[in-house]
């Protein structure tokens, strides 16, 4: 039986399971500049959206037990989202700018990232909108330590 050129590679890398790790030691700069482009594309920027919310329900701990959909879900639920198409599309046409990178904010921070909790919007909009709330909270608390 002749193995097809995918299943000899999957058989391969099985036998050699350092090889891509120890490629990636060797080629730095390759592999961020590959992951770098893979992050400007359309899914790409999804993908990378979705693991930061799934990085921080899982170490982060003002997160922790809060309820994330599912990967599918949100690649589905962005792609019928008019807002993360105009967000990207300005991030494109600002030449990449960091302040301009599509982000996810949660309209209320005690729910998860779940459907109608969450909006696409610009990277500074959301660290201006997490320093109005955290200001609020610190002033609230203030007024009650009085």
């Amino acid at each position: 039986m002749k193995l097809s050129h995918y299943e000899r590679q999957k058989r391969w890398l099985k036998k050699n399971p350092n090889y891509v790790r120890n490629w990636k030691k060797k080629n730095p700069y390759y592999h961020k500049a590959y992951l770098k482009e893979w992050s400007r594309t359309y899914i790409g920027c999804l993908s990378y959206i979705y693991s930061r919310m799934r990085r921080r329900i899982r170490t982060d701990k003002h997160y922790k037990g809060l309820s994330l959909i599912s990967r599918q879900e949100f690649y589905e639920w962005a792609k019928r989202e008019d807002t993360y198409y105009n967000v990207f599309k300005a991030w494109i046409d600002s030449d990449y700018d960091k302040y301009l990178s599509p982000s996810i904010d949660r309209l209320d921070s005690s729910k998860g990232y779940v459907f109608g909790n969450m909006r696409f919007i610009t990277t500074q909009e959301n660290r201006v909108a997490g320093c109005k709330k955290a200001n609020k909270v610190r002033w609230q608390n203030h007024v009650r330590n009085i």
